[in-house]
């Protein structure tokens, strides 16, 4: 599988699995090409009332932002579903 991102200017970047197995490195991919990853963010829900661990706080990630360095396009990726 792959994730192909073009932006309306011409700007294209291809991101594939890399090293290990089916994860996808984006970051570094999109920088490489132009893009930036920007803005994302995040839900933080607490599930105890006093926070002494790390496992007492459930995170998701909410949304991506994907600028294009070239023409400063960009498209924000909804990933709270």
């Amino acid at each position: 599988m792959k994730l192909i991102i073009q932006c309306d200017c011409g700007n294209e970047v291809t991101v594939v699995p890399e090293t290990y197995g089916k994860i996808a490195y984006f970051a570094k991919t999109l920088r490489d090409k132009e893009f930036d990853a920007n803005d994302v963010k995040i839900k933080k829900e607490l599930l105890e009332d006093v926070v002494e661990d790390v496992d007492d706080v459930k995170v998701r990630l909410k949304e991506i932002r994907i600028d294009c360095r070239v023409c400063g396009e960009y498209m924000i990726l909804d990933c709270d579903c």
